[in-house]
């Protein structure tokens, strides 16, 4: 017991400054991920089918692939087409995507939990504006 104490002390450093990147890591994606499912929320409501189709085929994909994969695929898959990215970089990017899918979709379903009648009421308020349902 008393070796495990011993490199806890010895290691303290090391851990603070993971625990600070992972502070840093997660403000990033909670930001990054909420901005990315307002994108692509509006871009699933949008009228344009050119817009509507890619933001499916990419929440889709990201919803539908594990993300510990996404993360493996990410920093060890991708130096095999000669992209190599950092550990950060890497683990903002996945878990930005990750995230934003998630996001859009709990966007979408308080979007669609809006009854006709609120968005006549918004859209008459925005002074006759034309809100899509």
């Amino acid at each position: 017991m008393g070796e495990f104490f011993t490199e806890l002390w010895l290691e303290w450093p090391a851990l603070l400054r993971g625990v600070e990147w992972t502070l840093i890591l997660s403000a990033a994606i909670t930001l990054s991920g909420l901005l990315g499912g307002m994108l692509l929320q509006y871009c699933l409501t949008h009228p344009s089918r050119a817009l509507r189709l890619p933001a499916s085929a990419f929440v889709t994909f990201f919803i539908g692939t594990p993300l510990l994969a996404l993360l493996f695929l990410m920093y060890y898959g991708l130096p095999t087409i000669g992209l190599n990215l950092p550990p950060f970089a890497a683990a903002f990017i996945g878990f930005t995507c990750n995230v934003s899918a998630y996001n859009s979709r709990y966007l979408m379903s308080g979007y669609k939990a809006i009854a006709p009648a609120e968005l006549t009421v918004a859209q008459a308020s925005a002074g006759g504006k034309p809100i899509s349902a």
